[in-house]
């Protein structure tokens, strides 16, 4: 027992320096990784690294100024990764989602996951089970305002929300936006009447405010859920908890962060578009999938309501229109 107690002892004299060797490695590696992307050099016609400082201001106790600099590498795609180590490894691969096409085409899955490269690729489009035609239906109101003029078009959804919204009976609705900023500028301008009903993103946990609107539904009450991205997608709210889900914006966004905008830098250097090549494909994915929270079952019926004028004034309108369901479209003056 003696000799037992005296081994367990000396193990634990060794374990506080070895998790901290293992730490240590663990810093060392990840620095050795970031120096490595940052000499790294690409050829021309390969994705690049995208490489940024960042600095964090602070002050000491005796108040002088102090900065820590930060040094960051990532490449802005993994295809070639992917391709190398995952793709010409495995025997075979099946990939399901409901949101693999993007503006109705392979094209932006394929490019993003290295599958472009390799012929023996093949892809395929299902069939929903789902009878949209009769399920669902598609309103674009005529709106009088664009996006891009974003107190102009807060302004309309204030005024066309309430037009819209269920009063009455055990009717859900889930309203979707883009902005934190616009979302709480539109919810406090709507009537008293209707503030009762939200249950708003932010305000509770996001389990608590969904149990509050399942509960209103059993009960035969309408509710209303508002939200942002993380709404858009995962969240399930089959029959009457969603007959009514209405976006309030096309869901671009913008590359503003090291890596998206290094993306998009090399994409004009090569002489083509990131609005077509990035932006315009990564929105239709994100409104292929807003629009995903209607309909949920085979006995589900809903209406959606996109308030941007983009999707009937804008070019690009009849492409995103390819990757939604064909649900039957309302004209909505």
């Amino acid at each position: 027992n003696k000799t037992v107690a005296e081994g367990q002892g000396l193990a634990a004299q060794y374990d506080r320096p070895l998790i901290d060797l293992g730490f240590l490695i663990g810093r060392v590696e990840n620095l050795v990784a970031v120096w490595t992307l940052f000499a790294k050099k690409t050829p021309d016609n390969v994705p690049p690294v995208a490489k940024w400082i960042t600095a964090e201001w602070s002050f000491n106790k005796d108040k002088t100024e102090n900065i820590d600099y930060s040094f960051h590498a990532a490449p802005v795609s993994v295809a070639k990764q992917l391709a190398e180590c995952f793709w010409h490894y495995a025997a075979g691969a099946i990939l399901t989602s409901a949101t693999l096409r993007s503006l109705g085409s392979f094209d932006l899955l394929l490019t993003e996951t290295g599958l472009k490269a390799l012929p023996a690729t093949t892809c395929m489009a299902l069939d929903s089970p789902f009878d949209f035609q009769q399920q669902g239906r598609l309103l674009v109101p005529s709106m009088q305002t664009d996006p891009k003029d974003p107190a102009a078009h807060t302004q309309e959804i204030i005024n066309l929300l309430p037009r819209f919204l269920p009063v009455s009976g055990g009717n859900g609705a889930l309203v979707l936006f883009t902005s934190q900023q616009q979302m709480q500028t539109v919810l406090q301008k709507l009537p008293d009447h209707l503030q009762l009903l939200l249950l708003v993103q932010g305000r509770q946990a996001k389990e608590v405010l969904l149990n509050k609107h399942f509960a209103r539904i059993k009960n035969n009450q309408p509710s209303i859920l508002c939200g942002l991205a993380s709404f858009a997608e995962g969240l399930d709210l089959p029959g009457d908890a969603c007959n009514m889900l209405i976006i309030t914006k096309i869901p671009f966004a913008v590359p503003d962060n090291p890596i998206g905008q290094t993306h998009a830098e090399w994409i004009i250097q090569k002489g083509g578009n990131p609005f077509m090549e990035m932006t315009l494909p990564a929105a239709s994915i994100k409104l292929i999938q807003a629009v995903g929270r209607l309909i949920r079952t085979e006995t589900d019926r809903g209406t959606v309501i996109i308030l941007d004028n983009r999707l009937e004034t804008k070019f690009y309108g009849k492409l995103l229109y390819k990757g939604l369901p064909p649900f039957k479209r309302i004209a909505v003056s």
